[in-house]
């Protein structure tokens, strides 16, 4: 894992927008959007120990992307700079 981190996240550029949510019991959720919905949306679940810039999830994010889909990157509550 330690590798895949060193030696993708910083190759893969993506360009999100981030959009936070606040849940009815007042926690938040942050979205990572990117891309455009030319064939869609695809929601992405990076886990509880992983975020939208980890390398695996930017791999596929690009790669959605290339094949013409918006793509979510949904991150719980706490994770990433939430």
């Amino acid at each position: 894992m330690l590798w895949t981190r060193l030696n993708v996240e910083e190759r893969i550029q993506i360009d999100y927008k981030k959009e936070c949510l606040t849940l009815d019991d007042g926690g938040t959720v942050s979205v990572h959007w990117a891309g455009k919905p030319d064939k869609g949306v695809i929601v992405l679940f990076p886990g509880l120990g992983a975020n939208a810039d980890f390398g695996y999830v930017k791999n596929c994010v690009r790669q959605l992307v290339d094949e013409g889909f918006e793509v979510a990157v949904l991150h719980f509550r706490g994770v990433h700079d939430m």
